[in-house]
């Protein structure tokens, strides 16, 4: 059997309460493992996330957790197998963890909308002031906010959001119009109202109850256009 190069691993550490410390934020205990090519950290009021590519490009996905919070907090996407345990209350609680599907709740599909909007907004005014690494940042950050909602639904039609063979649902992609064809002023603009277009769509895929913003987004595209063909 052959490895699948461009595979990672997803690696769920429990440690004892207290010693979170040795290995967030600290690398040092990855050294063994190999130099470190690239690495992120995050953590919150349970996890830590690392993530890490070793110079040989192996890659690790840890969530680390205390005994204590794995015990309140723990769910799996899929059920995980265990490589090493050293105390049969962790091997049981990770065996008879439950089950956790995919979630978006409203209050991040809400902050989801409002975000795209708001900066829909700022990239046309940046646009117009004649900003044009400002107004293409934030165009290009529309898009790939499109790209997350299609993945949302991915995830949702799916029941999971971990897809270890790629190629799932990769036709929503063809389903969107969104292409940047340069980087002046009228292709910056005309990438915006191509991501408005597809986003309210999307949006309205996710929610039907979802109010479409185009119809009046339309307006300050026109505004905009009006200027840029008097500058």
């Amino acid at each position: 059997m052959q490895l699948d190069r461009w595979s990672d691993h997803d690696v769920f550490l429990i440690i004892r309460d207290g010693s979170l410390d040795k290995f967030y934020p600290s690398q040092e205990w990855l050294k063994p493992l190999g130099e470190i090519f690239a690495i992120q950290q995050n953590a919150d009021e349970i996890h830590a996330n690392v993530k890490v590519i070793f110079s040989d490009f192996r890659k690790i996905d840890l969530v680390i957790a205390t005994r204590s919070n794995a015990e309140h907090e723990l769910k799996f996407i899929t059920r995980q197998k265990i490589i090493f345990s050293k105390n049969e209350s962790v091997t049981k609680l990770l065996n008879d963890a439950p089950l956790s599907l995919p979630y978006k709740s409203s209050y991040q599909f809400e902050q989801l909308v409002n975000d795209f909007w708001y900066w829909s907004f700022v990239a046309v005014t940046r646009t117009v002031r004649n900003d044009l690494l400002a107004s293409l940042s934030l165009a290009l950050e529309l898009y790939r906010k499109c790209l997350s909602l299609c993945m949302w639904l991915r995830d949702r039609e799916t029941g999971t959001d971990i897809h270890r063979i790629g190629g799932v649902k990769n036709e929503l992609l063809e389903k969107m119009n969104i292409q940047l064809n340069g980087t002046s002023k009228k292709d910056i603009i005309a990438l915006v109202e191509q991501c408005g277009k597809e986003f309210d769509k999307l949006a309205f895929e996710w929610n039907p109850e979802y109010k479409k913003h185009f119809p009046i987004f339309e307006k300050l595209l026109i505004l905009a256009e009006e200027d840029l063909s008097t500058s």
